[in-house]
């Protein structure tokens, strides 16, 4: 699973580099599925901070917001404040940016 993630990871990245959007936008959505298959919320959160980021880049923050504050309660129930702390970044560029 590890080295699919990995994998998964390095062709994301070249998606969202080329400008890919849509490509990137299905990989974390791939990824999530996948996560939440397998009972990892965390991993499926991750995934949706990712999306939240592509949304960004795209100038879609009313559809990245949304995703933010879905993970918002992943990371207050979770011992990642790290994440919790990005995420709350995030969320505040939006509002203050």
């Amino acid at each position: 699973m590890r080295q699919a993630t990995r994998f998964c990871r390095i062709w994301v990245w070249y998606a969202r580099l080329e400008g890919r959007w849509d490509e990137a936008l299905s990989y974390y959505e791939r990824a999530r599925a996948a996560a939440l298959k397998l009972g990892n919320t965390v991993n499926a959160a991750l995934s949706r901070m990712n999306a939240a980021e592509v949304l960004t880049d795209r100038g879609e923050w009313t559809e990245a917001e949304a995703l933010l504050l879905e993970t918002l309660r992943v990371w207050r129930a979770s011992q990642y404040q790290s994440y919790l702390g990005e995420c709350l970044l995030w969320l505040g560029g939006y509002h203050y940016g």
